[in-house]
């Protein structure tokens, strides 16, 4: 880490003195302006001020040492994903090349920042589509994320959309695909006027009444109510069974008497777990019985809608020829 301190201190100084070669550079006003300014602010330590007056220097002039700029501010920044970005392209960039050692540091600094970032190259197909980065949408196919949870979402005309979350743990540098599938477009045709033919024979439909919807869900409710009371049944008898079982076994042991035998049994509720047994089996038989009748008279209402009104055309069409 020291030796990054060191680097990027050094980029300090170096970029002081490229200020005074863009007096020698044909470059325009603006940009020896917004580069003076930069490197002002870079030497006092604001690293914001100094990455927007890059920036503008870079929009006037891009060159590798705009980049480079940029790289350095936001690696002060602690954005790390914008600063390996620009060190990239300004170890790219033809334009204004760095020297050889600021090449080499601006490539130990890249590697100190890939540890808390991931390089994704993307693939997207088809190559329209747009694409948008924890809701921003970008034009970059290549894209450098800092750690943590991140959404990609792909949209196109005549393609179903996808959406994709990464989740970069400092490290990554691989090609995403991103294939996009396309979607059939079916065409409605108009609904069809009756024929002329038929209007003067075809009644009118019968107005049809819409489901009993709330008939449907008492027939459920009563079906749901047969399994539920069966259960009770049978938790009530085994739970009365399981003490039954156990006064006989203490009784056994103790040699009690048959008037032990019943007291214990009237502590133990035996007979009210009996009647609760009958109770439950009992309600699950009317409750079958009822939901098998609902179920029946359910199963008589009127069906579809489109279905009758066929064939009551159907009907009236053949009452029409005689």
């Amino acid at each position: 880490m020291g030796c990054l301190v060191a680097c990027v201190a050094a980029a300090g100084v170096e970029a002081q003195a490229g200020a005074a070669e863009v007096a020698h550079s044909p470059v325009t006003s603006g940009y020896s302006e917004a580069i003076g300014e930069a490197v002002g602010h870079y030497s006092a330590g604001r690293w914001r001020e100094a990455q927007a007056a890059f920036a503008r220097a870079h929009a006037e002039q891009p060159s590798a040492r705009t980049f480079r700029g940029l790289g350095l501010a936001a690696f002060y920044l602690e954005d790390f994903a914008a600063a390996r970005e620009a060190f990239e392209h300004a170890l790219a960039d033809t334009r204004k090349p760095l020297p050889e050692e600021q090449r080499r540091e601006l490539a130990e600094l890249m590697h100190a920042c890939a540890r808390d970032t991931g390089r994704f190259e993307l693939r997207v197909d088809p190559s329209s589509a747009r694409v948008e980065v924890d809701g921003a949408v970008t034009d970059k196919r290549v894209l450098f994320l800092g750690r943590g949870e991140h959404t990609l979402s792909i949209a196109a005309d005549g393609h179903a959309p996808r959406h994709e979350t990464l989740v970069v743990m400092g490290g990554e540098a691989r090609s995403i695909d991103l294939t996009l599938a396309a979607v059939e477009r079916v065409e409605i045709a108009p609904p069809r006027a009756p024929a002329a033919a038929y209007s003067s024979a075809v009644p009118s439909a019968p107005p049809t009444s819409a489901p009993d919807e709330g008939g449907r869900v008492v027939t459920w409710i009563v079906a749901g109510a047969v399994p539920v009371f069966a259960g009770a049944a049978a938790a009530v008898w085994f739970t009365g069974k399981a003490k039954r079982d156990g006064i006989e076994r203490a009784c056994a042991r103790d040699r009690c008497d048959q008037a032990e035998v019943d007291r214990r049994s009237d502590d133990a509720s035996l007979d009210a777990h009996a009647t609760w047994t009958n109770v439950s089996l009992v309600t699950s038989g009317v409750a079958l019985v009822a939901a098998s009748v609902l179920f029946i008279v359910e199963g008589r209402r009127p069906g579809d809608p489109e279905i009758e009104l066929g064939a009551a055309r159907s009907g009236a069409m053949l009452r029409s020829r005689f």
